[in-house]
This record gives C-alpha cells, sequence and structure tokens, in this order.
C-alpha cells in the first residue's frame, strides 16, 4: 500500500513523495523536485561568496575613507587651536 509522506528523507533532502509502507516493498516516487538541482546550488553558493567578498571590500573601503577623513578633521581641528593661541 502507498502511504503520502510530505518529509520523506532521501539523499540528504527532505521531499513530499509516496512511499510503500510494505518493509519488502523498495517503491518510493517523488512528487515533486526539492527546487534545486545540484548545478544551481553551486552557483548560488558561488554567488553568495562572491557578494561576501565584495561587501568586506565595501566596507574596508569605507573604513579607510572614514581614517582619512578624521585625520583631515583633526589636522584643521589642530591649525584652528594653533591660530587661535596665537
Amino acid at each position: 500500500m502507498l502511504e503520502f509522506n510530505e518529509r520523506y528523507r532521501l539523499e540528504g533532502h527532505t521531499v513530499p513523495s509516496w512511499v510503500c509502507d510494505n518493509p519488502s516493498c523498495r517503491l518510493r516516487e517523488i512528487v515533486r523536485a526539492d527546487g534545486m538541482n545540484p548545478v544551481a546550488a553551486s552557483r548560488q553558493l558561488l554567488r553568495n561568496a562572491v557578494e561576501v567578498q565584495a561587501r568586506a571590500k565595501r566596507t574596508m573601503l569605507k573604513a579607510r575613507s572614514r581614517e582619512q577623513n578624521s585625520r583631515k578633521r583633526v589636522v584643521k581641528s589642530q591649525a584652528r587651536l594653533k591660530g587661535k593661541a596665537s
């Protein structure tokens, strides 16, 4: 007898499928694919890795820019303080 199982584990994935409840029967029929094949999953991982690297690079550029702007402000403040002290 076939039984519908929404969360049948097959090759490390949880997929909906029809499964035979008889132990001697090995019939398993997947109802629909889990949505992402291994190639698509690999491409998604690569895309995510590129995005992480780009975000890190942008963060470093922003940090350098903030540091340079802070140095400029300190120099200007010191120049103003020297000008007032004279």
